[in-house]
Formats: structure tokens, C-alpha cells, sequence
């Protein structure tokens, strides 16, 4: 009798860890699902806003409330903006790797985020043009509706393609179709984007980019 009291409380903290954890594991499953998704930049192609590795946190809140794992909205309350820096499913293959979208968040949290299954199959852009925008570039110059804008945040490496390249030079203007969206990455000469793929669809975009939490130094919210 004595051996089964003492084996009781143990047994019951056991259960109590195990339910704690289970707790937390559906809190951070629910945040990530539905609220903040952590990301981390494979690529150059948002350079300088954005460093290969810079680990950030993207909104998903941002424009609308989705079904986890569809792309079914619930209720939208915005609109993409112009400038904003969004993370979206790939153009090209939006319903590649479904599974693992399904079971990544679980694997995520149950590693404390050393393990993330599905790294690279979204891509981070700055949108540019808007539904109903007529967009146009002529050597590098980005024209929306016919007057050429500022983008003090992009950068151009390569100045041998300079009036050369197609992507940069377009024979004529394209009007952005209802529901889409037209991105770049900052720096230009190295990103593929909307003048390689078309436009975003809005049921793809994921949310905004808000915060670069690592490495430290980097820190800072984003615009």
C-alpha cells in the first residue's frame, strides 16, 4: 500500500506535465495557424530590406482570417497595399506540398523551431502594383497609372543590363487584373518575380511582414 502512494503523486505530475505541454502545444499550433508565422529569408532577393537568414514574423492576421491549410477566407477587414513587404504561396505550384503545409506547424513546435519542413515554399516580395493599376517599366523606372514612382528601397547590382534587359523594359503598359497582385523583390537584378510569373492571386498572399526578431543586431520592425 505504502509503494502505491508513493507511486501516486508521481504519476499524477507525470500527467500534469504531459497536460501542461499538450496545452501549450495547441496555444503555439493556433497562434501559428492562424495569428504569426515565423519565416526565414532563403534568398537575396529582398536585399537590403531583407538579409539571406534574417528571421522575421509575418502577420497573417494582417488582411483576413484563413482556414489553416485552404484558401478559404473567413472574413477579410483590408487590402494589400502598395509597399507592403508579403509573404505569399508560390504562383507557379500553389498547391504543392499540402501535406507538409499540414503537418510542418506541428513539427515546428515540437522542435521549438529547429525543424521546419516547409522552409522554402513560400516566396517574400514588396508589392508594387494594386488591382486596376496600370503598371509599366521602362529602364528600371516603375510607372503606375503613367506617373513613374519612388522606391527608394530597391537596388540595382548589375548595371550592364541597364536598357537592355526585357524585364525592365516592357514594349507596353499591363492593366492588374481584379483579385491580383504585382511584386518585386528590392533588389532587382536578382529577383524572380512578377515580371518573370504574372500576378499573385489574393487568396495566396499568407500576410505582412512585420518584425525581424534574428539575428539581434537586426532587429527592427519592417515598412
Amino acid at each position: 500500500m505504502k509503494k502505491e502512494k508513493n507511486k501516486k503523486p508521481f504519476l499524477q505530475r507525470i500527467k500534469e506535465w504531459v497536460e501542461s505541454i499538450l496545452i501549450a502545444l495547441a496555444i503555439a499550433l493556433v497562434i501559428r495557424a492562424f495569428l504569426i508565422q515565423p519565416y526565414r529569408i532563403p534568398s537575396g532577393s529582398m536585399i537590403p530590406a531583407l538579409q539571406v537568414g534574417d528571421q522575421l514574423f509575418v502577420a497573417k492576421y494582417s488582411y483576413a482570417i484563413t482556414i489553416p491549410f485552404t484558401d478559404k477566407q473567413l472574413y477579410r477587414w483590408a487590402r494589400p497595399k502598395r509597399g507592403d513587404i508579403v509573404v505569399f504561396r508560390n504562383p507557379e505550384d500553389p498547391d504543392r506540398g499540402v501535406c507538409i503545409r499540414m503537418i510542418s506547424p506541428v513539427i515546428w513546435v515540437g522542435t521549438l523551431g529547429r525543424i521546419d519542413l516547409n522552409p522554402h515554399k513560400d516566396f517574400i516580395k514588396r508589392i508594387i502594383g494594386v488591382p486596376g493599376d496600370e503598371i509599366m517599366i521602362k529602364n528600371r523606372q516603375v510607372f503606375i497609372n503613367k506617373k513613374p514612382i519612388d522606391e527608394s528601397y530597391k537596388i540595382h547590382v548589375n548595371p550592364q543590363i541597364y536598357g537592355i534587359s526585357e524585364m525592365d523594359n516592357w514594349p507596353e503598359p499591363k492593366v492588374i487584373p481584379k483579385g491580383k497582385y504585382f511584386v518585386m523583390g528590392d533588389n532587382r537584378d536578382f529577383s524572380y518575380d512578377s515580371r518573370m510569373w504574372g500576378y499573385v492571386p489574393e487568396n495566396l498572399i499568407v500576410g505582412k511582414a512585420m518584425f525581424i526578431h534574428w539575428p539581434p543586431w537586426r532587429i527592427r520592425w519592417l515598412k
